[in-house]
């Protein structure tokens, strides 16, 4: 992939991260999740996505905020997830309507996942700029 990551990848690897520091195998997360081992799997190596109650019980199994499964490493690059601006626009109308129909817990949930991303675009950029920052002082000197 030419060190290029997906999301559904990133997510994959932290998942198992976070079972294998729990010395967990598979067979255990899976049983927990209900989901079947060869599922786990696909997910764990980023080729099945990852649906919100799964993001759910897998922060409640772990004990851990939801942006641990969003965290990235700097060489990732997610600009083959933008969209061109219909699309996007397209994008926000549905979510608008998929979010009347919510809970108010599940819209926190929501929330939750939306602050992650945030988070994560944030860290990014902030590791972009750091590069920057360091190239600018060492021209100052």
């Amino acid at each position: 992939m030419d060190g290029k990551e997906s999301i559904d990848k990133v997510i994959g690897k932290n998942i198992a991260k976070e079972r294998i520091a729990r010395n967990m195998s598979r067979e255990d997360l899976a049983d927990i999740m209900d989901l079947t081992v060869a599922h786990l799997g696909l997910i764990e190596r980023g080729k099945r996505g990852v649906v919100a109650h799964t993001f759910y019980k897998l922060g409640r199994v772990f004990g851990v905020p939801l942006e641990t499964f969003f965290e990235i490493s700097s060489e990732t690059n997610f600009e083959e997830h933008f969209v061109g601006d219909k699309q996007l626009e397209d994008n926000r109308k549905k979510i608008m309507s998929m979010l009347t129909s919510l809970s108010e817990a599940e819209i926190e949930f929501v929330v939750d996942i939306l602050k992650a991303l945030h988070k994560m675009k944030t860290k990014t950029a902030k590791n972009g700029n750091n590069d920057d920052d360091s190239d600018s002082q060492s021209q100052k000197e």
